[in-house]
């Protein structure tokens, strides 16, 4: 699920707008997942963006906690966006693994 912001987001640098993206994060693995080892790469084309986390009003956590083996979770994240057009590509690899997977999720703002 996506909730596009078309508003100017401000983090550091400046950008158009900003998404929360809620997903459904699955531990199909055989051990226990940390979940602040999995660290995000968003991007735009060939731009990046920032992720970020907001305690306030929407709880937007992000990846925290831990997943046992069979678990899955709800994960409510910030995105920021250069433009509301262009689709939203997320790199999302898990430091602790030692193969290096990348998974790699596009998602259609509009």
């Amino acid at each position: 699920d996506i909730d596009i912001r078309d508003e100017e987001i401000d983090i550091g640098e400046k950008y158009n707008a900003s998404a929360i993206v809620s997903m459904k994060v699955e531990n199909n693995g055989e051990y226990d997942v940390e979940l602040s080892n999995i660290d995000i790469y968003p991007y735009q084309g060939d731009k990046p963006t920032k992720y970020f986390v907001s305690t306030s009003n929407e709880k937007i956590l992000g990846f925290i906690g831990n997943l046992k083996s069979g678990e899955s979770t709800e994960i409510k994240m910030g995105v920021t966006l250069h433009n509301t057009e262009e689709k939203m590509i997320l790199e999302i690899i898990n430091i602790d693994d030692s193969s290096n997977e990348k998974v790699k999720e596009s998602i259609k703002i509009k």
